[in-house]
C-alpha cells in the first residue's frame, strides 16, 4: 500500500495586511502557491495525498489562485497515476452560508470530474484507505461532538480539522475544538488523532509509553504565511504515514527564512529572511524613531512580512497576532458591552435596542 502524505493549512489566496506592503503581500500570495507546487513535486511523489483542511485562506479566493491550484493538483495527479487524493474541507474552505459554493468545493468538483476514481472530497465524516477516518470542518461544535462519537472502533488514524484542547474555540461555530477528555476517550479506540487547523507542532502521549506513536499529533502547517507561524518552530514538517508508522518530513527551516532583528539594528541588517520580527525595547521618546525605521525598512526590504514587536516602556505593541476578517465578524460587540455594565444598566441598553430594532 502506498504511503499517505498529509498537508494542511496551506492558505492559498491569503491576504495579509499587518506587517506588509501591497507589494510584499502579493509576493507572499505567489510564494505560497509556488511552495505548494514544490511540495507536491518534491515530497509527495508515489504517495496518496490528504489535504487536511484550509487549502484556501477564504471561501472565495482570486480566480488566478484557484486556477493555478487546479493546474498544480491536476499535474500531480497525472504525474502519479496510481495515487489517490483526498480533499478535506476546513473552516476557511467553506462559507458560513450553506447556499454558497466555495472555491474549495468548486475545485473539488472539477477535479472529481477530471479524475472520478481518484479524487475524494470530504465534507463531513468519511472513511478512507487503510482503516483511516477523516472528519472535515462541520457547522458547529455539537455536530463535531456527534461525529467524534461515531468514529469507528479500531480506526488506525483519525484526521480532524479542529483545535486541540482550546475551550475558547467552542465559543465560535467556525472554529471547533476537541478537549483533552474527548481525546483520551478516543485514544482508547483510535490509534492516532492527527489535527489540522493549528499551525504549530505539538504532540501528546496521553499516558502511552515513551517511544510509542503519540495519541495526539498536531502536525502544524508546512508553509508559513505570517510571523506568528514562525514563532516557536525550528522547522515545519509534512506527515508521511507508512506501514511502519508516522514520519515527520522537514520541509521548512526557521534559520533560512525567519529572523529576529533589534529595531536599532535595522539600518545595518543584511539578511534575506522572508519573515522578520522586529524586537527590542524603547522609551516613549524613541517611539517615533521605531515606527519610522520599521516603515523605511518595509518599503525597501524584499521580505514578505515584517512585524513590530518592540516594547515601548511598559506597552507591548506587537503586531504578531493575526486578526482576520472572520475574527472581526464573529466578535460579539453587544456581549462585550454588556459585560461592562451592571445587570440593571444592561437591561436598559437591551430595551433601547429592541425599541429601535437594532440587532
Amino acid at each position: 500500500m502506498k504511503p499517505l502524505y498529509v498537508l494542511s493549512d496551506v492558505h492559498i489566496g491569503v491576504t495579509r495586511s499587518a506587517g506588509t506592503t501591497p507589494t510584499s503581500a502579493y509576493a507572499l500570495r505567489q510564494q505560497i502557491i509556488q511552495r505548494f507546487g514544490e511540495l507536491l513535486t518534491e515530497n509527495v511523489r508515489d504517495s496518496d495525498l490528504l489535504l487536511n483542511g484550509d487549502l484556501f485562506d477564504e471561501y472565495q479566493i482570486p480566480l488566478h489562485d484557484l486556477m493555478k491550484t487546479y493546474m498544480l493538483l491536476s499535474d500531480w495527479l497525472m504525474a502519479n497515476p496510481e495515487s489517490q487524493m483526498y480533499l478535506g474541507l476546513g473552516n476557511h474552505d467553506l462559507s458560513k452560508d450553506s447556499t454558497k459554493l466555495s472555491s474549495a468545493e468548486f475545485l473539488g468538483q472539477i477535479l472529481s470530474q477530471a479524475f472520478p476514481t481518484r479524487v475524494t472530497v470530504i465534507k463531513g465524516a468519511q472513511a478512507i484507505r487503510d482503516n483511516m477516518y477523516v472528519i472535515s470542518h462541520v457547522a458547529n461544535q455539537d455536530l463535531m461532538d456527534m461525529e467524534l462519537e461515531n468514529v469507528p472502533d479500531g480506526t488506525s488514524y483519525l484526521f480532524l480539522h479542529a483545535n486541540y484542547n482550546n475551550g475558547f474555540a467552542q465559543q465560535s461555530d467556525h472554529s471547533l475544538d476537541v478537549s483533552e477528555e474527548q481525546a483520551r476517550k478516543l485514544a482508547q479506540r483510535v490509534g492516532t488523532i492527527v489535527f489540522g487547523h493549528v499551525h504549530q507542532y505539538e504532540h501528546h502521549m496521553l499516558g502511552r509509553p515513551k517511544g510509542s506513536t503519540p495519541a495526539v499529533l498536531v502536525v502544524g502547517n508546512q508553509i508559513p504565511s505570517s510571523v506568528a507561524d514562525c514563532l516557536g518552530n525550528d522547522e515545519k514538517c509534512g506527515l508521511r504515514i507508512t506501514g511502519a508508522g508516522v514520519e515527520l518530513d522537514p520541509v521548512w527551516f526557521a534559520e533560512q527564512d525567519f529572523a529576529r532583528v533589534q529595531w536599532d539594528d535595522l539600518p545595518s541588517y543584511q539578511g534575506d529572511a522572508n519573515f522578520i520580527r522586529v524586537e527590542g525595547n524603547a522609551d516613549a521618546a524613541q517611539a517615533a524613531d521605531v515606527i519610522s525605521l520599521i516603515s523605511k525598512f518595509r518599503s525597501k526590504s524584499p521580505a514578505f512580512v515584517i512585524t513590530n514587536a518592540v516594547k515601548i516602556g511598559e506597552t507591548d505593541i506587537s503586531e504578531d497576532l493575526q486578526i482576520t476578517a472572520e475574527d472581526v465578524r464573529s466578535f460579539d460587540v453587544l456581549g462585550a458591552v454588556l459585560e461592562l455594565l451592571t445587570p440593571e444598566e444592561g437591561e436598559v441598553v437591551k430595551n433601547l435596542l429592541e425599541k429601535h430594532h437594532v440587532e
